[in-house]
């Protein structure tokens, strides 16, 4: 939640009050810029492009060390369990990391698309006024937006969503005689075959295992694809009202979580 808020405010240009502000302040370290913790200097032109490209291929590098350091472990250790164990957690850490870039990088790609117009006739970039519509590259950049499009935004719940669907006959198990639905996804959540993708979906009942894909799609809703329209303006604000409504209605209804609490809240 800490992450939607974070960026939506980013992308919702409102007067938020300052204590909100503040609350939010504390949990910017979740949506961190990558290329700003790197500090490039002058080394690089610092606009979105940049910033965006360089998330890109940070990201890619991630998993490839990720993948490389699960390899040499799992070879360096003779014991198989051990191994199994190792293969888990390096799996789990590599969706957790895409799971935690999602709405951040999702913000960062639909802004490479909206322009705004200028009364000479210039068009700049909506997110970034160092950025020229018009420029010869501009094709090339909308190019790599819509490929992040479909890597990212729509990639990574594509993912989630398969590597759950191969497997629903464990993650949505049959019920036993006499088990409630929180019963039943408390077994399902201890079976060791599903431990690396746990935090998917351990939170729901079983047959709302999908559920995590929903929320992803709400965040990519909530802070990337609202920039499409005139920052702070009624059109966007209400467009941000409708998403967060249809989704608390949508939530209520169907009272995916196992913990009834956590319908409650939710």
């Amino acid at each position: 939640m800490a992450q939607v808020l974070t960026s939506y405010t980013r992308t919702l240009d409102v007067p938020w009050p300052d204590n909100f502000q503040s609350w939010l302040s504390v949990w910017e370290f979740i949506n961190a810029d990558v290329l700003r913790l790197l500090s490039t200097g002058c080394a690089i032109e610092r606009n979105l492009y940049t910033e965006l490209s360089g998330t890109v291929v940070l990201s890619f590098l991630a998993v490839a060390v990720g993948a490389a350091a699960v390899a040499v472990a799992t070879r360096l250790v003779g014991d198989e369990a051990r191994r199994a164990k190792i293969k888990d957690a390096g799996v789990t850490a590599l969706l957790l990391l895409a799971f935690l870039i999602y709405a951040p990088i999702s913000q960062k790609i639909f802004a490479v698309f909206p322009c705004v117009t200028f009364e000479d006739g210039s068009r700049v970039l909506r997110a970034d006024y160092s950025i020229d519509c018009d420029a010869d590259n501009r094709s090339a950049w909308v190019l790599f937006g819509v490929v992040c499009v479909v890597a990212f935004s729509v990639g990574i719940p594509a993912c989630f969503f398969g590597l759950l669907y191969v497997r629903r006959d464990v993650v949505n198990p049959a019920p036993r005689k006499g088990e409630t639905p929180q019963q039943t996804a408390m077994r399902r959540n201890a079976d060791p075959r599903l431990t690396r993708f746990e935090f998917l979906f351990a939170a729901f009942e079983c047959r709302y295992w999908w559920f995590e894909c929903v929320e992803l799609l709400r965040k990519v809703l909530l802070t990337g694809f609202i920039v499409f329209w005139e920052p702070g303006s009624v059109t966007q604000v209400a467009a941000g009202i409708f998403v967060c409504i249809l989704a608390v209605v949508g939530t209520a209804f169907v009272s995916p979580y196992y913990n009834v609490s956590d319908d409650a809240v939710a």
